[in-house]
């Protein structure tokens, strides 16, 4: 399975999750903050029925980890398969951020010669060839504004200070809601 944790083509600002003991530290945190019934003054139906309450919570919160552990499971395997695919197909795949900043940059761009990661970060106006430049940076406005595909032919530099002839297809990725969030370039 692919690490995603470790993925050079992937941000590496994801926060990582808290380790057990880290967790536990949290829990007590959170504990001493809840006011703990006085048992001495509660009847023994009252105890009992405290005590159902907090087993039945303990198992919706058993029922959740396993439902949360079961879809990182197979978002973890979605996340392999897009990267299999994308590192393994002869167009370069990239997402950007609705400006155009480098959020994804598959394998495939080492065929400009950059190391793996290097783009992640980065504007895609940034490589552009200056000739180009008036031209798709309408082009992106326009796909920015609209929303609808748009198909592009530019010179994108390489790392070594050439310019490589790139046809790209540019798309507006949007949320649940049809608000755009990303961009997918596929050259």
């Amino acid at each position: 399975m692919t690490d995603i944790k470790n993925n050079p083509h992937l941000p590496s600002n994801l926060s990582p999750l808290p380790g057990p003991s880290q967790r536990r530290q949290q829990a007590e945190q959170k504990a001493k903050a809840i006011a703990f019934p006085d048992l001495d003054s509660m009847s023994h139906e009252e105890v009992r029925h405290m005590m159902y309450e907090m087993q039945i919570k303990q198992v919706e919160a058993d029922l959740l980890v396993e439902q949360l552990r079961s879809q990182r499971e197979e978002r973890d395997d979605q996340a392999e398969i897009l990267s299999i695919v994308t590192e393994n197909m002869l167009d370069m795949v990239a997402l950007t951020d609705m400006e155009g900043n480098f959020t994804y940059a598959g394998k495939a761009h080492e065929i400009l010669g950059y190391k793996p990661g290097f783009l992640i970060g980065k504007n895609v106006m940034d490589f552009v060839h200056p000739e180009d430049f008036p031209y798709i940076m309408k082009e992106f406005g326009e796909l920015v504004e609209s929303g609808l595909p748009r198909k592009v032919e530019f010179r994108y530099r390489c790392e070594d200070g050439t310019y490589l002839w790139l046809e790209t297809m540019g798309n507006v990725i949007r949320d649940e809601n049809g608000i755009p969030q990303k961009i997918v370039f596929s050259s």
